[in-house]
């Protein structure tokens, strides 16, 4: 399929990495479909030379992104090559794809080398990369492929900026300056860095945790009172054979430990 703004869009994609990298203070930067733990969306998928037996797959979790997004995200590369700048519009459709999808559709065959079709098009595996959640950290890993960014535009584009050190949220002004000196009529918006995006991840996690360490000391509590009721009613009951003991010379000891026990 030809997109006829695409030219437009990888340029613009081109110059505003260009212009991010460039800023002092970062160490690598990258656009993706979607910004990390963001489960993207599915697309349903056909092994070239599998056609059958791939109607029963489920669809794949998919991402487009540019080259750099596995150094700007410390994802490593298993097998192959990752994304590079010659993967555009003009080069062969390629994808990689992640360790899951690897073992799941090419247990015993090497994947690289190998094609699958979506959106229409046969585009041939060239790497196999690790892991990455996409569905909160606590959640299993799904089989995904990733394709290049200048292969295909997306209605918008996250972008990824890892920092040389310090303060991330200080490379902001100058990531909002260089975008502006691009295209003044674009918005940077949604900034966190990625530890708030971590955090948010497990915000549900956290509560139910919570919300369950509540109702624990709630019972906890409602136990103490308890034993304490039955032990007091015991005790009373038993008040006059106390007396009667400790007037028999019982030690004050040994009438502790009959009712502790």
């Amino acid at each position: 399929k030809r997109y006829p703004d695409l030219p437009a869009i990888n340029e613009f994609h081109a110059r505003f990495l260009d212009a991010v990298r460039a800023i002092p203070g970062v160490r690598s930067a990258a656009l993706a479909g979607g910004s990390p733990l963001d489960p993207g969306f599915t697309n349903s998928f056909v092994i070239v030379g599998r056609e059958a037996e791939s109607a029963k797959y489920p669809e794949i979790r998919t991402r487009f992104l540019t080259p750099g997004y596995l150094e700007t995200l410390d994802v490593p590369l298993l097998r192959g090559r990752a994304i590079r700048a010659g993967d555009d519009a003009h080069a062969p459709p390629v994808i990689v794809i992640n360790r899951t999808a690897a073992r799941r559709y090419f247990a015993g065959s090497d994947p690289i080398g190998q094609q699958i079709t979506f959106w229409g098009a046969p585009r041939r595996i060239v790497g196999v990369i690790g892991d990455e959640k996409f569905k909160g950290i606590d959640a299993p890993t799904d089989p995904a492929l990733y394709a290049p960014l200048a292969q295909a535009p997306q209605q918008a584009a996250t972008l990824l900026v890892r920092a040389a050190g310090g303060d991330p949220s200080a490379l902001v002004p100058a990531v909002r300056a260089a975008l502006r000196g691009i295209d003044p009529q674009i918005a940077l918006f949604g900034i966190e860095p990625l530890t708030r995006t971590l955090s948010s991840s497990i915000s549900k996690p956290r509560f139910d945790a919570a919300l369950l360490a509540v109702f624990a000391g709630i019972a906890m509590l409602l136990a103490v009172v308890g034993v304490y009721g039955v032990l007091s009613y015991g005790v009373a009951e038993r008040t006059s054979e106390i007396g009667i003991r400790m007037d028999l010379c019982a030690i004050g000891w040994t009438v502790m430990r009959m009712v502790v026990g």
